[in-house]
Order: C-alpha cells, then structure tokens, then sequence
C-alpha cells in the first residue's frame, strides 16, 4: 500500500483490507467472494479479527512492504476490494506481476467496522495471481 507522504512526527492512516469482496465475471453473471484471510500475508502484514468481517477476520495493511498474494484466482473483468480505514491513500493492485494498478482509497469513517469498495476494471485470467499492497 502507498500513502501520500506525511511529515515524519505524523503516523500514516491505516488501511484495513477486509477482503476481496467481489470478483464478477462477465462470463456470466455470478461472482466470486475471496477472504483476504485466506490470501498468503507479506512483510508484516497481519491477521485481526473482526467480528465485523464476513470472515471474521480483517487483513491489516499498515506500511510499505507489507502485501497479500492471492493465487489461482477465477478469471474476471472487476475486482471489488472491501476496505475500512481512517485516512486516504492508494492501494496498489498487481495480476499476474504486471505493472500495478493504483486504486483510490478514502475514509471509511472507522477502521474496524465502517467499510466501503473499491471497485476497478481490470482483467483477471483464470488462474491469475494477485498482489495488494
């Protein structure tokens, strides 16, 4: 995850990935839900729960290095990541280790139980793997 640049005495807003929520595929009209505790955690990226969260447990983003890695994903045109954060930023998304995508996130209003989606359209291969950071 990116965050515009603070002065050094200022913390970073956090971003509480809770999970990717939608994968829609065109190819038909279903879509597919992947808990971002089930991705492989990064560079200190964490596991919290959340009584909250779909899956009961929220992913913490918090600083540069940390990332989840999805694998094997379905193929689809949309992905839709479920977040909840107090300050705003970008996420970068990545399929496949092509170049990243920067998604816009803003405040949820609450880092635990207030979420919103980031929804883009981008293309996804079946069995793609995902990287969000």
């Amino acid at each position: 995850m990116e965050i515009k640049k603070w002065p050094l005495f200022l913390i970073p807003p956090v971003i509480l990935l809770m999970l990717i929520s939608v994968l829609i595929s065109f190819k038909a009209t279903s879509r597919t839900e992947v808990e971002a505790e089930s991705a492989i955690l990064i560079g200190g990226a964490k596991k919290i729960p959340n009584k909250e969260a779909s899956g009961r447990y929220l992913v913490r983003l918090a600083g540069p290095g940390e990332e989840i890695r999805f694998q094997k994903l379905p193929s689809s045109r949309r992905l839709a990541i479920r977040y909840a954060g107090m300050g705003t930023g970008t996420i970068s998304v990545s399929v496949n280790d092509l170049p990243s995508i920067k998604v816009n996130v803003h405040s949820s209003g609450d880092s635990v139980s207030s979420f919103l989606n980031a929804i883009i359209d981008i293309i996804i291969p079946e069995n793609a793997n995902i990287k969000i950071k």
